[in-house]
């Protein structure tokens, strides 16, 4: 497959060789299942096209957003290869092994997985794109064998063109929520990693989280560190 736009009979070839859902998505989520191309590649389909008339609309936005996110990211190695998009309601992605960091055992690599969140924020940051769900516990994985950071699901981010003046503007006010999202890391994985910059800026962010539109039920609990009794249950 070309990373382009597929026809139906594409999109037929990959769901006969479908193996199995992955997540099973309400009317505003997508589902996403495992295939294989061809050439035996596995790859992981996120898709709309069965959902109700509302559903396809907002997935139709959704896929034209993640498809764009994903190629200005494209030879980034912190986000899954975009490979196809299939018509207006689907996209097939670089599947790979890995599971979320929080699921981890982390010991010494503690400073190595920060500093990559660190980098990947700057990095966002240089092509101007803005993730806003980085606090989403399954949204951050590790690459098996490779203890790679990858970041999924860029379906809700968001593009300013760099050195435009809306970018210079408006840019490091909404990426707001991605710098929190890399201090809470930081503080559910290595609390003594926050530096008193940090703290300022989490004090912060807790008081403004109410106004935050996209704020979510349960995220003004107090966090606690997980250990390594907790991770061994959740892995």
């Amino acid at each position: 497959m070309r990373r382009d736009r597929h026809s139906a009979s594409q999109r037929v070839e990959l769901e006969t060789r479908r193996s199995r859902f992955l997540v099973r998505g309400g009317w505003s989520k997508a589902d996403i299942w495992l295939s294989t191309l061809p050439g035996g590649t596995r790859v992981v389909v996120k898709d709309f096209a069965n959902k109700t008339l509302v559903g396809r609309v907002w997935g139709w936005i959704q896929i034209r957003r993640e498809e764009k996110l994903l190629r200005i990211l494209d030879d980034s190695c912190d986000v899954p290869t975009l490979i196809a998009r299939l018509g207006s309601l689907a996209l097939v992605i670089e599947y790979f092994e890995g599971k979320p960091l929080y699921c981890c055992a982390f010991g010494e690599r503690k400073p190595e997985y920060l500093s990559q969140l660190d980098r990947i924020l700057l990095e966002m940051k240089r092509r101007g794109v803005i993730h806003n769900d980085m606090r989403g516990k399954r949204n951050i994985h590790l690459v098996e064998g490779e203890d790679r950071i990858v970041v999924l699901d860029w379906a809700g981010g968001l593009y300013l063109r760099p050195g435009s003046a809306l970018y210079r503007w408006a840019f490091d006010r909404l990426r707001i929520a991605d710098r929190s999202a890399i201090v809470k890391w930081k503080q559910m994985l290595w609390p003594e990693a926050l530096s008193a910059a940090d703290q300022i800026f989490l004090r912060r962010f807790q008081k403004l989280r109410p106004l935050w539109p996209f704020n979510r039920k349960g995220l003004g609990r107090p966090r606690r560190t997980l250990g390594a009794n907790h991770l061994q249950r959740m892995k």
